[in-house]
């Protein structure tokens, strides 16, 4: 029978076999056998390099690790010195600050207190695809957060926008966690170095570009926004459902979907041809005790969308005629103009429109998109545009909402006018 040393020189498969053979082992060096089994099975769930023994001289067994910003190789007598390096290093912690994947429960727990429940599920879906689950991440994530130096972050941050080619939109959704949960360590006391997050900074040119989408698939030309205003009113009368008549008065109003589907007779105000924008119906997402979340649902809150302040939009006459119209055909008991459950009713309905014109299908944020661009195609003030759209700045509506939605013999119709004053002059 081997002795207590040499059982502790062997390997997990060794100590196994040794086992099979003898039958039995020293009863003080089962729990030893345990804990050795246990640890090996810890560190190769997260060591990503090889572990192997030298073939020269060098008879020790070698792996390696990043520390302090660097790769250093590691080498032990034996295999099991080597495992017991290798979980110290990972496992048992010379600082007090903890690692990401201790502390990211606790942070997500102030974030729920502090933040609405819809982006905390956000933040936890793309903690688990981004962190939890990535290889790439896997030795950051048990590395406790003042040994990670800036040149890990930016490293990791470029291995991970080649890998998933992301825009810069997608990588500050994934790298807001580091930068949060940085920040919540040193308001907390835990954390007195400063963050490496603000160390570095990727370039615009290092993401994939995204290119802006062409007018056809983001837009209604005015002959479609014709039809499809007629063919709402038709449905309404036809089927008795007054969501159809929601579409009419996003065409007039440039409301976003929720926004529209959250309106009261109350809202509307003829004398100063406005309508007060102040709710929204908006998804809840609902947290369970044991951490899942349960089926998202749909309510009016008096809230907008990024709690922007309430807007008065400006409408044409005509739309306050569509607004009696529902008022005299509406049945409910409160001053709510529509009753959905999810915007996905408006949605379907908007399809239903296209399909029988006959016109490629379009969502009903893209109705915004189309009241906005005949705006600004119909020489509009941009800041009035802006500030019936409720934005904070003119380039959110030029760079995302604007384009050119009229029929192509239009457009050529004003090129041929252009240099047909230039020929004549």
């Amino acid at each position: 029978m081997l002795k207590e040393t040499e059982l502790k020189q062997l390997t997990v498969a060794e100590l196994l076999s040794y086992i099979e053979k003898n039958g039995t082992m020293p009863s003080d060096s089962i729990l030893d056998v345990i804990e050795i089994m246990e640890k090996e099975k810890a560190v190769l769930m997260i060591h990503e390099y090889s572990i192997a023994q030298g073939q020269g001289k060098d008879q020790r067994w070698f792996s390696r690790i990043r520390k302090d910003g660097k790769l250093k190789k590691v080498g032990k007598q034996t295999r099991q010195e080597l495992i017991d390096y290798l979980y110290d290093f990972y496992f048992i912690k010379d600082s007090a600050v903890p690692s990401l994947a201790e502390v990211f429960d606790e942070w997500l727990e102030l974030k729920l207190l502090t933040n609405r429940n819809n982006g905390v599920h956000r933040l936890e879906t793309e903690y688990k695809r981004h962190y939890l689950s990535e290889p790439l991440t896997k030795e950051l994530l048990h590395t406790p957060m003042d040994k990670i130096t800036a040149i890990d972050l930016k490293r990791w941050s470029y291995q991970m926008i080649r890998k998933y080619d992301m825009t810069a939109k997608a990588y500050r959704n994934m790298f807001t966690i580091w930068r949060q949960v940085y920040d919540y360590l040193i308001c907390d006391g835990k954390l007195t170095c400063a963050s490496p997050c603000g160390m570095f900074k990727i370039p615009a040119r290092d993401f994939r570009r995204v290119e802006k989408k062409d007018a056809a698939s983001q837009t209604f030309t005015i002959r479609e926004t014709g039809m499809v205003i007629d063919k709402a009113c038709e449905l309404a009368k036809e089927t008795g459902d007054l969501v159809y008549y929601c579409i009419v008065i996003m065409f007039y109003s440039g409301m976003r979907p929720g926004e529209a589907l959250a309106l009261s007779f109350d809202d509307f105000d003829r004398e100063h041809h406005s309508v007060l924008v102040h709710r929204s119906l908006s998804a809840t997402e609902v947290r369970n005790p044991d951490g899942s979340w349960q089926t998202r649902t749909y309510q009016i809150e008096d809230r907008l969308k990024g709690n922007a302040e309430p807007r008065k939009v400006l409408l044409p006459d005509i739309c306050f005629d569509y607004v009696d119209e529902i008022r005299k055909r509406s049945d409910h008991e409160d001053a709510f103009m529509f009753h959905v459950i999810t915007p996905n009713n408006l949605e379907m309905k908007i399809y239903h429109i296209c399909d029988s014109l006959g016109i490629p299908r379009r969502s009903p944020h893209k109705i915004r998109k189309t009241y906005l661009s005949t705006m600004v195609n119909s020489s509009v003030p941009i800041d009035l545009v802006r500030a019936q759209a409720g934005h904070t700045n003119t380039a959110t509506t030029f760079n995302y909402y604007v384009y050119d939605n009229q029929e192509d013999e239009a457009r050529v119709e004003m090129i041929n006018k252009v240099f047909s004053k230039e020929k004549t002059s």
